[in-house]
């Protein structure tokens, strides 16, 4: 892939396809979380979530191989579809209670209470396809490499995956043959906010980076316009990890 043809892509499988061996794992796993997280709300299960979380964490060196191991098991779970069989999560639950998971599906409007004391009700199959893919590639996101891409011809289509801004929001051009940037830029402001932004995830700070690097003598307008950019960020984006050292 060239940087015209990443340009111009609207194919987001194609383009994490022309990634492989250009970008860093890092990269591509924090592309995966910030997927996930555009689809949080389809992710029912509280270890969906924190296989994302445990994800992001380790792409930094922040989490430990027992704890992605652990995370991974426990994101496998909402991937086998007990949760819409009452005969099935009952066998595990002789007490009669609920699993926090199902009754999240109640909550969504999924099951119904009258359908919990039926062995397999009548389920919405789209519903159920899109939520078991959303699960599968929050558990991906933690166990897969992120450039091992031959599951998402099954699951992406079936969830409201983001399309080409969030692989540019990260990779940004990754065909460049370089990229315009001076250290002379990263004034204690700088690079203070682009730190504050990432640690606590307060995208909607960008414009105030996109001004500090302006204010600081920042010449690439590529990156201030990035910054100013209405479309979502996601942590892993090119200018604050350009800014923070990250690659």
């Amino acid at each position: 892939m060239t940087s015209k043809e990443w340009r111009r892509s609207k194919d987001p499988i194609k383009m994490i396809a022309g990634l492989k061996g250009v970008a860093s794992e890092r990269k591509g796993r924090l592309y995966l979380c910030g997927g996930c997280r555009a689809i949080w709300h389809l992710l029912y299960d509280v270890r969906s979530h924190r296989a994302v979380e445990v994800a992001e964490r380790f792409a930094d060196g922040h989490a430990t191989p027992k704890e992605r191991s652990n995370a991974i098991f426990l994101a496998e779970i909402p991937t086998f579809g007990n949760d819409f069989l009452p005969g099935e999560w009952r066998k595990w639950h002789p007490d009669g209670s609920i699993p926090s998971s199902v009754q999240r599906l109640v909550e969504m409007g999924v099951l119904t209470p009258e359908q919990l004391e039926e062995n397999e009700p009548a389920v919405d199959k789209a519903v159920e396809s899109r939520l078991l893919a959303a699960a599968s590639l929050a558990e991906a996101a933690c166990s897969r490499g992120p450039f091992d891409h031959d599951w998402w011809h099954h699951n992406i289509p079936r969830v409201p995956w983001p399309g080409d801004w969030l692989l540019r929001c990260v990779f940004g051009d990754p065909f460049l043959p370089f990229v315009f940037f001076s250290r002379t830029w990263l004034t204690p402001n700088v690079v203070s906010l682009a730190r504050s932004i990432y640690d606590e995830r307060d995208f909607e700070r960008m414009p105030l980076l996109g001004a500090a690097l302006k204010e600081g003598g920042c010449a690439n307008h590529e990156m201030m316009d990035h910054c100013r950019s209405e479309l979502p960020h996601v942590r892993g984006c090119w200018v604050v990890d350009l800014v923070l050292g990250k690659s």
